[in-house]
């Protein structure tokens, strides 16, 4: 409660809107509490390889710093009676909760729950207290793993040393710790380490959406506790602290559902981001404060103040525990301040198109509308001191349009290629995640030549050293075609060793949707409102008369593959279903088989009451040549891979990819090369062969 007015607090309290909040908060740990004694069973929770056993004890000791609760405060001592026993005696933790570790969670909770009550504590429940701080939980590090060892970047080591770093700062001195100071230092030099190796340089997270989120958390309030007691100000020191917050918003879908999950994540996620409410205190910023109410604001209907415990269980068949796993509702009632300006996200002049390197993580979007158009791209960046959860995903792509995520990144669970909306080489996984690992593939990716244009955005995915090839290239148009609309071109170059293949493109759709083919070049992904078209071109058979190319069009239905060497009972999968992984879900297939694996695809996406565009590839020598018609323009793209050569009677230029529109009466409104290099456009009337659409 450093800088802040408890009596200022307890007034805000009892008006509205905080008043709602209040009254939720000491409901919602009540309720934990309920479920404990009707049951008789410890309600808990894990997070980043660590658990707590000591649910809602924040909130109990925020409820009796500001009502005097009895009950709350006799919670706060039963928990710290709890972790006391956990700790002296590891076998009766493991008995009930077979974990690998110690309730490292409820470290930084117990400490923040006690200060809150360091007042009215009895004299025991203080004396266990200091006791098990200074001979179990300050002293629970791995100091050297995180700064000078090879777990710079990773959630578990992180989570341990913050927590001691956090119970340090708070009773270090009151426990009698030799050398708290250093603990808390040290702990601060992880956070630090952390921003350079669990993150790139825009704030994206190495292990992907779902581990980086969760530590997300622990980061910024630690962050928080040093500022407010005058100790390091890592919001001014560490400049990707204010990046993270953007990062998460280029990740957010634009329905403000969820985020794209990526690595071991499942499709529904984050619960609540409390700490957007930190970053927007110290930086003064109304974007992420309109981030924040447009997340999980007061009027939210999943998540009203980030509490999703109610609606995530009725609407999910979820099972969550009832605890706040984020401190959302401390963190809210603390920190928000409803009468601080608020810039909605659509009107905050947000890019519409990013490139982060390291991660390398693409996103683009139509516009920042909930209805918009938005795919995100995987790159597979490595780091050299963050290597869990690693995802063999580099060119992988989601897309979420009309309301609906169609496309999606499959999650949990889900670690090779063949898991993935990326082209296999003869149908297999280049490297098979080994037994016994946490769904890590070690092999790198690569995205670059970013380009932003007025209607087309555009980046390349190398997966060659992944797939072990020649060469493994996959170019992504992001094309707009107005009314917040646009559709994705992917098209695919693969050469494995100069011979003769069969090229799996793949296309993983949400478990919710179906699949249909519509033609030898087409299909559809059906949600329920919306729909993904796909249109699929590849060489002439002139071009290769020895071997023509040839494609063949299939759908199955794809399930993880457990790799880890322990069998998954999947009724935990058919209880909370996409909060864990996308376990089983339909697969869209374009084989072609050929002397390289040369593959163009248009996907487009609209809601069922709109038209399709009309696409059709037009017959020419060594270039593939699409054409795709809405209603106000068409749309030509001409591929010329390796050669770069583009010779033909109304197009001529020295580029692998070009991409011109014009409108219905043929006049031209702009035109795009991959390299920049200029296309000469030569008016001519001229038919060719085509296959239609």
């Amino acid at each position: 409660m450093a800088g802040l007015s408890v009596e200022g607090i307890r007034d805000k309290i009892q008006w509205e809107p905080y008043r709602a909040l209040w009254q939720r908060l000491q409901w919602r740990w009540q309720e934990a509490l309920k479920v404990e004694r009707e049951s008789g069973q410890w309600v808990t929770w894990g997070s980043l390889g660590w658990h707590s056993a000591t649910p809602m004890v924040v909130e109990a000791g925020l409820v009796w710093r500001l009502s005097g609760n009895p009950d709350a405060l006799r919670h706060v001592a039963d928990c710290i009676g709890r972790l006391s026993g956990i700790l002296q005696s590891p076998e009766a933790w493991k008995k009930q909760f077979p974990f690998d570790g110690p309730p490292v969670l409820s470290f930084g909770e117990v400490a923040l729950a006690a200060d809150l009550c360091r007042k009215g504590l009895g004299g025991e429940s203080l004396r266990q207290l200091k006791e098990t701080m200074l001979r179990h939980v300050i002293g629970c590090t791995c100091f050297p793993d995180s700064l000078t060892g090879y777990a710079a970047g990773s959630n578990t080591p992180f989570c341990r040393n913050v927590n001691a770093g956090i119970a340090a700062l708070v009773w270090g001195e009151a426990c009698g710790f030799d050398g708290w100071e250093s603990v808390v230092d040290q702990a601060v030099a992880v956070v630090r380490q952390f921003l350079r190796h669990g993150c790139d340089e825009q704030g994206y997270g190495y292990e992907g959406t779902g581990y980086s989120h969760s530590t997300f958390h622990f980061l910024y309030l630690f962050a928080q506790l040093l500022a407010q007691n005058d100790r390091q100000n890592l919001f001014e020191l560490e400049p990707v602290l204010r990046r993270i917050p953007y990062a998460s918003l280029q990740l957010m879908f634009p329905d403000r559902s969820f985020m794209v999950n990526s690595n071991d994540l499942g499709l529904i996620y984050p619960f609540s981001m409390p700490w957007l409410l930190l970053a927007a205190r110290h930086y003064q910023d109304p974007v992420l404060r309109g981030f924040w109410m447009e997340f999980q604001g007061p009027e939210h209907s999943w998540r009203p103040y980030g509490d999703p415990y109610p609606v995530y269980n009725q609407r999910f068949n979820a099972g969550l525990p009832p605890v706040d796993m984020t401190l959302a509702l401390v963190l809210t009632l603390l920190h928000w301040e409803a009468d601080l300006p608020v810039v909605p996200l659509d009107k905050a002049g947000l890019a519409t198109a990013v490139y982060s390197p390291g991660t390398e993580t693409a996103n683009f979007r139509s516009s920042w509308k909930p209805e918009a158009v938005y795919v995100n791209v995987l790159g597979s960046g490595r780091d050299h001191t963050c290597h869990g959860h690693a995802h063999a995903d580099c060119g992988h792509f989601s897309l979420f349009a009309g309301g609906e995520y169609l496309a999606i990144d499959t999650g949990r669970y889900n670690s090779n290629e063949d898991q993935h909306s990326v082209v296999l080489v003869d149908g297999g996984n280049h490297l098979e995640v080994p037994e016994g690992s946490w769904g890590q593939n070690l092999r790198s990716g690569r995205l670059s030549r970013f380009q932003r244009h007025a209607f087309v955005d555009y980046i390349l995915a190398d997966s060659a050293h992944m797939k072990n090839c020649m060469w493994a290239d996959r170019h992504l148009l992001f094309v707009r075609t107005g009314d917040d609309q646009a559709y994705l071109v992917t098209l695919d170059n693969v050469n494995v060793d100069n011979g003769k293949h069969a090229f799996w493109w793949q296309l993983q759709a949400h478990p919710d949707c179906a699949l249909r083919i519509t033609g030898e070049r087409s299909a559809v992904v059906e949600g329920k409102n919306a729909c993904l078209d796909v249109f699929f071109a590849i060489p002439a058979p002139e071009d290769f008369p020895s071997d023509p190319h040839r494609l063949d069009i299939r759908t199955d239905i794809k399930e993880w593959v457990w790799p880890y060497g322990r069998r998954q009972d999947t009724a935990l999968f058919e209880k909370n279903g996409l909060l864990i992984s996308s376990w089983r879900r339909p697969r869209l297939i374009a084989e072609e088989t050929g002397l390289n694996g040369v593959i163009a695809a248009v996907l487009a996406p609209r809601r069922k009451s709109q038209p399709a565009f009309r696409v059709r590839q037009i017959a020419e020598s060594r270039i593939i040549r699409i054409e795709i018609r809405g209603e106000t323009f068409t749309d030509t793209l001409l591929c010329a891979p390796d050669h770069g050569y583009i010779d033909l009677p109304e197009y001529k230029g020295f580029t692998e990819l070009a991409w011109v529109r014009r409108d219905p009466r043929g006049r031209t409104l702009g035109f795009w090369t991959a390299n920049g290099a200029g296309l000469k456009l030569i008016p001519c009337d001229r038919a060719g062969g085509s296959i239609s659409w």
